[in-house]
């Protein structure tokens, strides 16, 4: 089903909305944007090495003996880079102004003939194809990125998995800058050029070895955390496989007008069951259990929302009738007005000191939820109401420091949240001797647990 189901936002690859994008004088800009974005995206990934093997292809291909094989990867190029352009009419976000995930697969053959060039070519050869030509393009559309776009569209939302390899510089200045990335590049094009007197492959060596570091850090800073952080996005598929343990579940209504193009599959794949999408308002849900990121009250008053996903906005709600009335007698109902969770939630706290140093101290806290409802996070964020945090105050005074918790915590489950505390009260450091410090559990700003901790200051 997760495999053969069908597309679930049919207009995303929608001809007719392509054409009427493309058509438009806003979707014209926007290609014109992301053709200089996409171009500067290449280059300073590359270090121009793709207009280097795109310049070497050229030539080749007025050789009646290189045409065809110059000339397919160049067509194959060329095909990917107008589709992704014009993909792009529609672009929402930052990182689609210089969206390169789809280029990339299309430059391994053009990287290749630049090695070939690095290699063979003569030194003025070199400089004159990738100083001159190769980092004028980079410098000419990174400027022509930033007075098309400008900086504020450029400030927009960023998702860096779209563009990983100018990121470990984007991390550096903030955002995606064309001006000082291209900058940045072209200084290391003129070295790298140089670096050829060194011997002919010391320019693929130290490129290769500036690959090999920004793959490492891509992956130390992003591909390891962001899969921990995806592998805890699977609350809503470990209720819906829970309830339909203890009872039949016809189906799973979707909500369309919500949707995640990403979780939907997923709760397809972990949880398989019989999911079916609806329009609010213009259809009537197949069942009691409803998947939306609105809220489904609008639908029924009655609605409660069962579970909240984590980092999306996505929950489960039941509508009224007896399958609510059983998830509410096992705690799995949260409260019917967000504001009251302060009075029915409940929670058992232990904690104590993992490490210190002259400044600061490092808290574990083992949370369990002692309460008759779910305890939300602040990462869950389809609650409409307030989180469940842990703080740390010194000697009774105002609170210093924050834990979070993970994800929603279900009755009866427990999460470890860790934090620093710095050593300051009322913004002064503080003085040596025995201290008290008090771990909260709140949920706002309303406490409903608390654990202390005695520590030395020498």
């Amino acid at each position: 089903a997760y495999a053969s189901g069908p597309v679930f936002d049919p207009e995303q690859y929608s001809s007719g909305a392509l054409l009427t994008a493309i058509s438009s004088g806003h979707g014209i800009r926007l290609m014109v944007i992301t053709a200089f974005g996409q171009i500067f995206y290449l280059n300073a990934a590359t270090f121009g090495l793709v207009t280097v093997g795109v310049v070497e292809l050229v030539r080749r291909a007025r050789t009646a003996e290189d045409r065809l094989v110059s000339v397919f990867p160049l067509a194959a190029l060329a095909g990917v880079y107008a589709i992704s352009v014009a993909t792009f009419s529609r672009a929402l976000r930052a990182d689609q102004l210089l969206y390169g995930r789809y280029d990339e697969g299309a430059i391994a053959l053009p990287l290749l003939a630049a090695f070939a060039v690095l290699v063979a070519s003569e030194a003025s050869i070199l400089r004159r194809r990738w100083i001159t030509i190769a980092g004028a393009v980079t410098l000419v559309s990174a400027v022509g990125l930033y007075v098309v776009a400008g900086s504020g569209r450029l400030h927009g939302t960023y998702f860096l998995v779209t563009v990983l390899g100018i990121d470990p510089i984007r991390r550096r200045i903030g955002w995606p800058d064309p001006l000082l990335i291209g900058a940045a590049v072209f200084t290391l094009i003129y070295l790298l050029t140089a670096a050829r007197r060194l011997g002919r492959i010391v320019p693929i060596v130290l490129v290769a070895l500036i690959f090999v570091v920004f793959a490492v850090k891509n992956t130390r800073e992003f591909f390891q955390p962001e899969s921990r952080a995806r592998g805890q996005e699977h609350v809503l598929a470990d209720v819906l496989n829970g309830i339909a343990a203890r009872e039949p579940v016809a189906c799973v209504a979707y909500d369309r007008k919500s949707a995640s193009l990403y979780h939907f599959p997923n709760y397809r794949l972990f949880a398989p069951l019989n999911y079916v999408p609806f329009t609010p308002g213009a259809a009537a849900p197949c069942g009691d259990l409803v998947i939306s990121g609105g809220r489904i009250t609008a639908l029924d008053p009655g609605a409660r929302m069962v579970a909240a996903e984590t980092r999306a906005r996505q929950a489960l709600w039941v509508f009224p009738g007896a399958r609510q009335d059983r998830l509410g007698a096992r705690g799995l109902l949260l409260p019917a007005d967000p504001a009251s969770l302060s009075t029915v939630a409940h929670a058992d706290v232990a904690a104590r000191v993992t490490g210190s140093t002259a400044t600061s101290d490092t808290v574990s806290v083992r949370l369990r939820n002692a309460g008759p409802t779910p305890l939300p996070a602040r990462v869950n964020i389809a609650w409409n109401g307030p989180a469940v945090v842990v703080t740390a105050e010194w000697d009774g005074a105002e609170s210093v420091a924050q834990g979070d918790l993970p994800q929603m915590l279900f009755p009866g489950d427990a999460a470890t949240v860790s934090f620093v505390v710095p050593r300051i009260t009322v913004g002064k450091p503080l003085a040596p001797g025995r201290h008290a410090l008090s771990v909260t559990v709140r949920v706002g700003r309303e406490p409903i647990a608390a654990a202390r901790i005695d520590v030395t200051v020498p």
